[in-house]
């Protein structure tokens, strides 16, 4: 079953996109191919484009002019960011990543411009009046707060690079984080297409354990599969005192190193199983799984009134994880961040549980 399981899992994310939904983080190097827009467009002029209010901005960012863009100082100095691909629901580009370099970036769209409707432009009778397609690069510098309606939402991007569009990013282009939501992109379990559905978990988990000098709550549940050990799971809920992000690990040493761990961002809305990488200089010392090993179940996080609460249930027994104990003791790891923004911890322990008297 569960074989089958992640053959779902892997021929929905085939048919959905060929990108890796996984959140940015600081220090990762970014490429994306968009339209560079300006935040006054977006942001502060009731979502029209300024020189043409018959269009909205994250519709048509096309028909932005170079004009706008690169002549009117109020638009230029709003600062500029790059959109993601658009949403077929709703017809909208969404969010990318805001660029620190406003120098580069008129530079080279003065480069790439037509000179006429636009003053400062310097290209020639064959180049663009309309729509600034580029390639970026660059390298996260902030994560932004993930807020959709306002320019601190989205993550920066320094050491900015602007290319023509034609570059591209050798067919691996960055996913920006709101176009992760906002295309729903973010891996959870899909239905089972194609066998009996998973166990299911109890409405009430009963083993409770208080972390983090209580300020987070462990609430778990074993259900054993009558049929296979390999298709029991386990149930999770953690409810914690803070509006941050939130991760359960598992490690049978009690170390970081060679954990596997599940976080929850209510910024992305995900709930995703991570590695331990050990790369704590660019505040990495996580990676996300491939898509193959993004198998939970029943994943939810919701934030409201300063705590955080992720839900999920997984098996206890995956290839190339560390596998959860029905009978025994086991060993697990918690984290809090300080904010909903990917990075070290603001707090963590090490602790056991048995399961083997609610199994």
């Amino acid at each position: 079953m569960k074989a089958l399981h992640k053959a779902a899992l892997l021929l929905a994310t085939y048919l959905s996109s060929c990108h890796h939904a996984v959140a940015v983080l600081v220090g990762d190097e970014v490429c994306i191919t968009g339209y560079v827009m300006d935040n006054f467009c977006i942001f502060d002029n009731q979502g029209f484009l300024l020189d043409n209010r018959d269009v909205t901005t994250l519709q048509n960012p096309e028909d932005h002019s170079f004009h706008c863009l690169m002549d009117v100082d109020f638009c230029f100095k709003s600062g500029f960011q790059v959109l993601g691909e658009k949403d077929p629901d709703t017809d909208r580009h969404c969010l990318g990543f805001r660029l620190d370099d406003t120098d580069a970036v008129l530079a080279a769209g003065r480069a790439l411009g037509k000179r006429g409707y636009c003053t400062t432009c310097t290209g020639g009778d064959s180049d663009r009046d309309y729509g600034f397609l580029a390639t970026v690069k660059g390298t996260v510098k902030e994560i932004g707060d993930g807020s959709s309606d306002v320019v601190t939402g989205t993550p920066i991007l320094t050491n900015v690079t602007m290319l023509d569009e034609s570059v591209g990013c050798d067919g691996n282009p960055t996913l920006p984080p709101l176009c992760v939501r906002s295309l729903e992109m973010t891996p959870t379990a899909p239905t089972n297409l194609f066998a009996e559905p998973a166990l299911e978990c109890p409405s009430e988990l009963t083993q409770v354990t208080p972390l983090n000098n209580g300020a987070l709550t462990l609430y778990t549940e074993v259900v054993v599969s009558p049929t296979s050990d390999s298709e029991s799971i386990l149930c999770v809920r953690l409810e914690s005192d803070s509006e941050s992000w939130v991760s359960f690990g598992i490690s049978p040493t009690g170390l970081m190193f060679g954990a596997n761990a599940i976080i929850g961002n209510a910024a992305y809305d995900s709930v995703q199983k991570y590695n331990s990488t050990l790369d704590v200089t660019k505040q990495k010392p996580f990676a996300a799984m491939d898509e193959t090993h993004q198998t939970l179940m029943n994943t939810k996080v919701t934030q409201e009134d300063g705590k955080t609460v992720v839900s999920f249930s997984k098996y206890l027994k995956e290839e190339g994880e560390n596998e959860i104990l029905a009978e025994g003791e086991n060993t697990f790891l918690w984290a809090v961040g300080s904010s909903n923004a990917p990075g070290y911890h603001a707090a963590r322990g090490e602790f056991t549980l048995d399961f083997t008297a609610t199994a």
